[in-house]
């Protein structure tokens, strides 16, 4: 693994800006960890740390369940004994980094000590590389306010700087150390991300590197948000997890749905949609995938979201289409989870599946796997649980929880209609017309078009057009201007299709306009992810044209094209 992790990164170094996309890079195989499972002090922070008494999220969550169950039991990360099993199977299984979940505001660290203590603990961790991702959102755990304004960014850079971007196995892109932000709103609320980015990255000059090499993490599909990255100034994108991907028929609000209709959605639309749009935007795609989700030992029973059927054999499905899809110029797959075991997105062993994530990964990457098991004796060395607590996790594993029912959308089939001569346009002045409407009410209609005030954070109008076949839709313009309350940032609208196939608005079937700029947005259905997939005829448009209450809406005209 090493060596195959040596040419990769040797030929991203070597090959200049303008000879990457022409040399054939192996891909670099990432996996998220999240660095949960010690705690230095009870949930309230007191001191000292004692992982036979402490609480953390095994004792909090995890054990209360019936699973999941680690094969290396309840551990604490902390202990290099438990990462020399971990540089076993990651190094053998074909992942080449560990993205490390790094949570850091001003000058305080949260949880570095998986990362310090264990992984760069552990004899042999040399042969893995790492990177930082930085967890910049808010917390009980920290003891002052978020503050990521530019002066403590540079002393965080400062901090990465002597711990860890100077290691030898630190992940570096065309010599640069790579640094991923989980939370580019977060970073925006506090000034201009793009000169934030610049600022760190001249700090890192500054300290003898050649910059940084920046990602944004992303876990949507949203063109704008791909825009934003990109004149922020990241260097590339991924995604932490695609839980939320429901295919067409589940409801926006399901407290279930099947891990297999959100990886033939990835498969399908999202990882090549993503690929497309990162191409043309200019910006590396780092496609992306995970292993499931069921997040009811942190979030509860009432407020969790669960996804069933989630097998490797799935996951392996969706692992070979983002291989399929990485850049050439800098391929890299990013997995989540190693050990979101509060989340359910874990590839480390376990009771239930076993290595199977790890098998699929290698037999994709044609790796060599070591899958020695630690003894009773080594388990039992590194538990943070104490034998009274883990009898208790032992008979829960006999009461599982319940699974809430999905809840779907009315499918119903494909109608085929004559073809129309296009455009078609619908003119908002014209007077009489009746529009179903949600939170925003209608102030007047004149030459100018309908005017409309949002009363509510998700004003919708919805309007119906003639049976229009959607292959035969190459284009749809809204002329309007949005008037948000000042101080808000530019609106982002979105358009919502109904057809024969989805007669009920879903957000499969939804996408976001580009900006209105001059009274105008328009969008190709060539740049929708979802537009292979919603069905024919096109039957309905809602237009959301903004977010928030108290803007003022100009509907002019809706323009549907052929061209």
């Amino acid at each position: 693994m090493a060596s195959r992790l040596f040419v990769v990164i040797s030929l991203l170094i070597l090959a200049g800006p303008g000879m990457c996309s022409t040399a054939k890079v192996e891909p670099m195989v990432g996996v998220y960890y999240f660095p949960g499972w010690y705690r230095t002090g009870t949930e309230h922070r007191a001191e000292p740390y004692d992982k036979a008494t402490d609480w953390s999220e095994w004792r909090g969550a995890v054990m209360k369940g019936a699973h999941p169950r680690p094969v290396c039991g309840f551990y604490d990360d902390a202990d290099p004994a438990l990462w020399s099993y971990y540089e076993k199977w990651i190094g053998s299984h074909g992942i080449d980094f560990i993205a490390f979940d790094w949570y850091y505001n001003d000058g305080e660290e949260y949880l570095s000590e998986s990362l310090d203590a264990g992984f760069l603990g552990c004899k042999g961790s040399e042969k893995i590389k790492f990177c930082l991702n930085w967890c910049n959102h808010g917390g009980y755990w920290w003891h002052s306010k978020l503050d990521q304004t530019v002066p403590k960014l540079e002393k965080m850079i400062d901090l990465a700087c002597e711990k860890y971007f100077g290691r030898p196995n630190y992940l570096r892109i065309d010599g640069k150390p790579v640094f991923m932000i989980y939370e580019n709103d977060i970073l925006s609320s506090f000034g201009d991300v793009r000169t934030a980015l610049a600022a760190i990255r001249a700090r890192a000059k500054e300290r003898g590197y050649p910059a940084i090499y920046l990602v944004g993490v992303y876990s949507g599909a949203d063109r704008s948000q791909i825009e934003t990255r990109k004149a922020c100034g990241y260097d590339a994108f991924c995604a932490y997890t695609y839980a939320w991907m429901r295919g067409p028929k589940v409801t926006w609000d399901s407290p279930t749905y099947d891990y297999a209709d959100i990886t033939t959605n990835i498969v399908d639309n999202v990882h090549p949609y993503l690929a497309r749009v990162a191409k043309a935007e200019g910006i590396t795609y780092w496609p992306s995938t995970f292993s499931g989700w069921d997040d009811r030992p942190r979030a509860g029973l009432e407020k969790g979201l669960v996804l069933v059927g989630n097998t490797p054999e799935q996951f392996g499905k969706m692992f070979r289409s983002a291989l399929a899809h990485v850049d050439p110029a800098c391929p890299v797959v990013m997995v989540e989870a190693w050990n979101e075991w509060g989340e359910g997105a874990c590839i480390e062993p376990s009771k239930e599946h076993g290595f199977g994530y790890l098998r699929e990964i290698a037999k994709a990457t044609g790796a060599k796997p070591d899958e020695t098991v630690p003894s009773a004796a080594e388990i039992a060395s590194w538990s943070v649980l104490t034998p009274e607590e883990l009898k208790i996790a032992k008979e829960n594993e006999s009461k599982p929880w319940p699974v809430k029912p999905a809840k779907y959308y009315r499918m119903a089939e494909n109608r085929k209609v004559p073809s129309v001569k296009l455009p078609v346009t619908i003119d908002f002045s014209k007077t009489g017309a009746d529009y179903p409407l949600n939170g925003m009410k209608i102030e007047s209609t004149d030459a100018d078009g309908l005017r409309l005030v949002t009363t509510g954070n998700d004003p919708q109008i919805v309007v119906s057009i003639p049976d229009i076949p959607a292959g035969q839709i190459r284009r749809i313009t809204l002329e309007a201007d949005v008037i948000v309350p000042a101080g808000r940032p530019s609106p982002t609208t979105e358009l919502y299709f109904a057809t024969a196939l989805l007669p009920e608005f879903c957000p499969f079937a939804c996408t976001s306009a580009p900006l209105i700029r001059d009274g105008r947005t328009s969008i190709a259905t060539s740049e929708m992810m979802c537009w292979a997939g919603i069905g024919t005829p096109l039957t309905k448009i809602r237009i959301d044209p903004c977010s928030e209450a108290g803007a003022r809406v100009v509907l002019r005209k809706l323009v549907i094209s052929g061209d």
